[in-house]
């Protein structure tokens, strides 16, 4: 009874591998397309909100001067490889 048992077992297992190895299903995703539209930025609309429009380079603009002609403020723009 046990052999029987245990040869039962072993059947079943190696028939669960093999048709388990040989069926690969492959799930299609219908693929979105996103249309990339490049906007031309108002600068006028930054600088009222306080921000910079990314040019690609470097920018500082300071704010107003005090009494002593020394920037109240400053605005600093940097891409991510100007990173150290």
């Amino acid at each position: 009874m046990k052999k029987l048992l245990s040869f039962s077992i072993a059947l079943f297992s190696i028939t669960t591998l093999v048709a388990c190895y040989g069926h690969k299903v492959e799930s299609k995703v219908p693929e979105e397309k996103v249309e990339q539209k490049q906007v031309k930025f108002d600068e006028k609309l930054f600088k009222e909100a306080g921000l910079l429009p990314f040019k690609n380079e470097k920018q500082l603009e300071l704010g107003e001067l005090d009494s002593k002609s020394r920037a109240t403020g400053a605005h600093i723009q940097l891409k991510d490889s100007d990173r150290v």
